[in-house]
């Protein structure tokens, strides 16, 4: 019989007869290489892991036609038999295996081992064979650095330093970041009197876990070099310095501040300032393990450049630092509070069970309430890198954190000396609050460089015309003194510096293949996080070439892949690969790209919460591809949702505006600026069109955006001008009605908030002339009942509306928008029955439209029911339900930053509180009412006002005040 040998270990390799044997089908041979290891298989074993996603019958015939042929390859010299449901492998002595020889004993695994097992092979459509391969590598790797490792060791304990220190270097290769055989390789270079090499490799080892994976080795390697340094090999002492030099000044200041906070409880804001790569990160690692042994609680924060604009991105990064290090222990998230929390990080969206409008000052009192609570336990330290980039409204929560938590917060942050204007305002407040502390590094000067670069390359003596070169091609940049350091030590010539740090990135990538160089520039235009499911969606090739490129580029440690809630994402192992991979992009290649991704995260929006971070990232890339119309479009949407129009109820609501969770924490200094881009794009976006159709329904969508927002604000002259300009600007537009009937309905509403019957009639009947369907009519009967009402034709405007809820049941009783049209309906019925003063029946149907919102999810309207129900309970005489319902509707109207009708919501609970004879909450809820009522203008409200001032008077408690 012909000889048959079969290696599985390393790159596979099959040769009968001494000839190499190649597969014409992938899968005949996977399964021989399964049969060669197992021997003997199950069919449906087999048919699981290659043709799982077939029909039984097709997958046994491609299993019968891959048997067909590794028989035919290895003729009779083969024997394979296929009985009944069992595939069985014969083994004759013309059969060789390495895996057989592992079989007989695992301790041959040494001498086995040539690489992983089948390196580099993989099937397409099989994912389950693959995941099987990848076991066993997994599997045999192990086996293999265990049994390398222990034979090392033993080498070493019987002295035979020269072998023990081969195979540590075969294990090195195989795991880089194994500090365990880095310990033993360095103690056999000591014991053979190479201290020298032992530092070397020491070194190697700190800069390639700081260069790949960002972290420092760990205590037990750190004692042993220091145990190398001590016992004085003739090294130069500096060398102990560690690349930490001339900052000593900075420490102790550092120090010194932490010292007051942690034994005097006075809290401090400390900001490290210097350009890029001036040394701010090693003081900052210094200080801090000089501190780690103290009893706080510290979390780290990056920020980055692109979020620079989503809101609160650094505390949502910090909130998963809590929840995972925390273990949800420290925070009780079953009240109302914590409850928002869960809506704005998504570290927590798999709990969302709250469902409502938040507006930031409400995120902003939840989030200090979680870190008050914390800090009871143990103080604060807060770390910030690139402090430059955080966003305005993150800087506007911190600095409220550090003026609430005055005795258990301390804040350390690194900034560029670039920083934007916000963040010196920022520093202007917290000096106000006696908190700030500024440590500002310098580059080194002439002399100092050189004791530097004499420091981390003490092996060398470097002439003073090298020292001044150095000087010159770095300018005392620590970063670029650091690296020179790491070229000199790898035999590199200072000139490389000429170029400086893009030679060091670009060496790093140089190697990659060209799909990986692809792969990373994708990556390149998202922050630090991007998912596979992204990757894939932006790449043009399959996912196993994805996969298989992903495995080159982790292989090289210039991306790590990371878990999420069973997601998978990866970043790069350093911002500065992707800075540098970004900047030498073409600019037709940015453009292109670009504006692909956003196009792909704009396909991810499904109108909930997590929109309002996908939003500011599409509009990034739409703004970097110069795509003026989506951009547009895109901020348009942003800004529709963020601005959180409320006045009394929107029936026009779509069902994603219901679903959508949206933030209402938007001040007014960023809605003006929103509004302000909004303008400039639809300049660009004219310029660059002409005034086509398509750019007129942009400026009458942007009119009706600023017309809606001003009502809102009481500012009417204002809104009033931009609705009328959508009515009179829509009349060349082919749909003109669909704007006509929105601009008549904020009218209406307008008239609603002033209640002025006679204007609401005439535009009434303006709405009626547009409707083009039954919902628009429906409303319309709502809004005509509640018209009917404010003239006090309670039996017809009672018709109206029941009208109004029937024709809603009959297009869709379960669509969300209806549901929330008919709960305004049974709203308006309730005031009808609270004027005939049938106060019980009028509760009953505000309990109903209370009762459709909570169902519907849909929140909007609970401010105004919640208050009317307060309202007739108090007519009632029934003050304690009153002011149940009443608080319900105070925490409403903070959530969605409402105003309409609240200054009735605040005068009943003056009157309660009166009641109660806590006359010092009675007149703050009254000076509330009275400054909803100026806002608002509405006579119905300062009517209501003006009873309650009177009864105020009848109690004696407004003489009081």
């Amino acid at each position: 019989m012909k000889e048959i040998c079969v290696q599985l270990f390393g790159t596979p390799t099959i040769k009968y007869d001494g000839q190499t044997v190649v597969f014409s089908l992938k899968k005949a041979e996977a399964l021989f290489y399964y049969l060669v290891l197992k021997q003997k298989v199950h069919k449906d074993e087999i048919i699981g892991l290659l043709w799982d996603d077939m029909s039984q019958q097709k997958a046994r015939k491609n299993l019968r036609n891959a048997l067909y042929k590794v028989r035919k390859l290895f003729e009779d010299d083969l024997i394979i038999n296929s009985k009944g449901d069992v595939i069985e492998l014969t083994i004759y002595n013309n059969f060789k295996s390495d895996s057989l020889k592992l079989s007989d004993n695992i301790d041959n695994i040494i001498e086995i081992y040539k690489g992983e097992f089948l390196k580099s092979f993989y099937v397409k459509n099989a994912p389950e064979y693959n995941e099987w391969v990848n076991r066993k590598r997994r599997y045999y790797k192990d086996i293999y650095l265990s049994s390398l490792f222990a034979h090392t060791k033993n080498l070493y304990d019987d002295g035979k330093y020269k072998e023990a220190s081969v195979y540590a270097m075969k294990y090195i290769e195989e795991d880089v970041f194994d500090e365990r055989v880095y310990r033993l390789l360095m103690k056999i270079y000591i014991d053979n009197g190479m201290p020298n090499k032992a530092i070397e490799l020491y070194k190697r080892l700190e800069s390639r876990l700081n260069n790949e994976i960002g972290v420092c080795p760990d205590e037990d390697t750190k004692l042993l070099y220091k145990s190398i340094i001590k016992n004085k090999f003739g090294l130069d002492k500096r060398d102990s310095l560690d690349f930490f030099y001339g900052r000593e000044l900075e420490l102790n200041q550092l120090k010194k501040q932490f010292d007051s906070f942690y034994c005097n409880n006075i809290s401090r804001a400390i900001f490290i300032t210097g350009e890029a790569g001036i040394g701010k990160t090693k003081l900052k690692d210094v200080f801090l393990k000089n501190i780690e042994s103290k009893n706080i609680k510290l979390f780290k924060i990056n920020c980055c450049k692109i979020e620079e604009n989503c809101p609160l991105r650094p505390f949502n990064g910090l909130f998963e630092q809590i929840i995972t290090h925390e273990k949800l222990q420290d925070i009780d998230f079953s009240n109302s509070t914590n409850k928002v929390i869960k809506h704005l990080f998504t570290v927590l969206k798999d709990d969302i069970s709250f469902n409502s409008e938040i507006n930031y000052n409400y995120i902003e009192n939840s989030i200090i309430d979680v870190f008050r609570d914390l800090s009871y336990k143990k103080r604060i330290l807060l770390v910030f890198e690139d402090f430059q980039w955080i966003d305005d409204i993150s800087l506007n929560l911190l600095g409220r954190l550090l003026h609430n938590l005055k005795n258990n917060l301390m804040v350390i942050g690194l900034v560029r000396d670039d920083y934007k204007d916000e963040i010196q305002n920022f520093f202007v407040n917290v000096k106000g609050l006696s908190l700030f502390n500024e440590i500002r590094l310098s580059r080194f000067n002439d002399k100092e460089c050189a004791e530097f670069v004499e420091a981390g390359f003490s092996e060398y003596k470097l002439s003073d015309k090298a020292m001044k070169k150095i000087y010159k091609e770095t300018e005392g940049n620590t970063c670029f003194l650091v690296e020179v350091i790491n070229i000199l030590k790898h035999n590199g010539q200072i000139n490389v510096l000429t170029s400086k740090m893009k030679d060091i990135l670009q060496g790093r990538i140089m190697q990659v293949s060209k799909e990986g160089r692809n792969l990373l520039n994708i990556m390149a235009l998202f922050s630090d996080v991007i998912t596979l499911n992204i990757i894939r969606k932006i790449s043009s090739t399959d996912e196993m070439n994805i996969l298989s490129v992903i495995e080159e580029l982790q292989a090289r440690h210039i991306i790590r892949e990371n878990y999420d809630n069973n997601n998978v994402f990866y970043t790069f192992t350093h911002m500065k690969l992707k800075e540098f991979l970004y900047m030498n992009l073409t600019y037709t290649k940015k453009i292109l790209l670009h504006n692909k991704i956003g196009h792909v995260l704009k396909d991810s929006l499904r109108g909930y919460a997590g929109d309002m971070v996908l939003y500011p990232k599409i509009i990034y890339h739409f703004k970097k591809a110069n795509n003026i119309e989506d951009t547009l479009r895109c901020t348009m949407k942003y800004a529709d949702l963020q601005l959180s129009f409320d006045h009394e109820l929107f029936p026009s609501l779509d069902s994603s505006t219901i679903k959508m969770d949206k933030l209402s924490y938007t001040q007014k200094n960023n809605t003006i600026k929103l509004f302000n881009d909004i303008k400039q794009l639809l300049e660009l976006n004219e310029k660059e069109k002409g005034l086509t159709v398509e750019v007129k329904r942009y400026r009458l969508e942007f009119f009706y955006m600023l017309g809606r927002y001003y009502i809102r604000e009481g500012s009417y002259e204002q809104g009033l001008k931009y609705i009328q300009s959508v009515i009179k600007k829509s009349e060349n537009i082919i749909d003109s009605n669909k704007y006509k009937v929105k601009a008549f309905k904020q009218l209406i509403y307008y008239c609603i908030q002033i209640h002025d019957d006679k204007k609401m009639h005439q535009y009434l009947i303006s709405l009626k002339e547009c409707i083009y369907n039954d919902i628009d009519y429906a409303i319309y009967l709502r809004l005509k009942g509640l018209n009917l009402i404010m003239e006090n034709s309670y039996e017809s405007a009672e018709l109206m509306l029941n009208n109004s809820i029937n024709i809603l049941n009959k297009i869709d009783e379960d669509n969300p928008t209806n549901l929330l049209n008919i709960a305004a309906a049974y709203n308006y019925i309730g005031d009808i029955k609270r004027y005939s003063k049938e106060y019980k029946l009028a509760l009953s149907y505000y309990n109903k439209a209370i009762k459709i919102c909570y169902e519907s999810k849909g929140f909007k309207g609970l401010t105004i029911f919640y208050t009317n129900a307060g309202l007739t309970s108090y007519e009632m005489r029934d003050y304690q339900n009153s002011k149940e319902y009443l608080l319900k509707a105070e925490e409403m109207f903070e959530i969605s930053g409402s105003i309409w009708k609240r200054s009735i919501c605040e005068g009943i609970l003056s009157l309660i509180y009166a009641r109660e004879g806590d006359n010092k909450k009675s007149f703050d809820k009254l000076k509330k009412s009275e400054g909803y009522c100026d806002k608002v203008k509405n006579p119905l409200e300062f009517e209501i006002l003006f009873r309650v001032k009177e009864e105020l008077k009848a109690l004696e408690a407004l003489q009081s005040f």
